[in-house]
């Protein structure tokens, strides 16, 4: 799976990968990325994240290696004002449901800094764009993509502490992965 270095792109950005694939695994990320998580406890969707700072001279796309050709959709986040020593602030919480749900809930994280990022997606068995992947309340939608469906989001948390659970919702029911973590900001 190739995904394009996000526009804009500069030394010490973070940026944060999504990847959902119909039933395969990732067999190796592109070097020098680091897994924030690994949905695999279902067949499909597998959902996977992964985060990595900028160097100076990035490629113009990253390439992860999959166990086996399948549908497939990732998309890449980029963020400035982050910490480049210890890029996460919470460690992720994840969900999953191998039968039709029509909403699924990831566990809160718990972040320990003032101005935290939020950062999350969901996944569904499908491929349908027609299938509507609604934003937990208090998230903005960075992406909404087709190919494997899925949907990033992300939101800026004042005061340390509970995120509170998230909550992705579909208009139709279908089985579906969800992780959420937060960033952590430069000092």
């Amino acid at each position: 799976m190739v995904i394009v270095k996000p526009a804009g792109t500069g030394a010490g950005d973070v940026l944060v990968a999504s990847l959902a694939l119909n039933g395969s695994t990732v067999s190796s990320p592109p070097s020098g990325w680091v897994q924030i998580a690994a949905i695999t406890s279902i067949s499909n969707p597998r959902l996977y994240s992964y985060y990595r700072v900028a160097g100076a001279a990035e490629p113009v796309s990253y390439t992860w290696t999959l166990s086996s050709a399948v549908a497939n959709s990732g998309g890449i986040g980029r963020y400035t004002g982050v910490s480049n020593v210890s890029p996460l602030d919470a460690p992720a919480s994840t969900a999953s449901s191998a039968t039709n749900v029509s909403n699924l809930t990831a566990p809160a994280v718990t972040t320990v800094s003032p101005g935290a990022m939020l950062i999350g997606a969901a996944a569904i068995n499908s491929s349908n764009t027609a299938i509507v992947i609604t934003d937990p309340s208090g998230m903005a939608q960075r992406w909404d993509l087709g190919g494997k469906r899925q949907e990033y989001d992300d939101a800026v948390q004042l005061l340390p502490g509970s995120s509170g659970r998230k909550t992705w919702t579909f208009s139709s029911a279908r089985p579906a992965a969800a992780w959420l973590a937060a960033l952590k900001p430069a000092p």
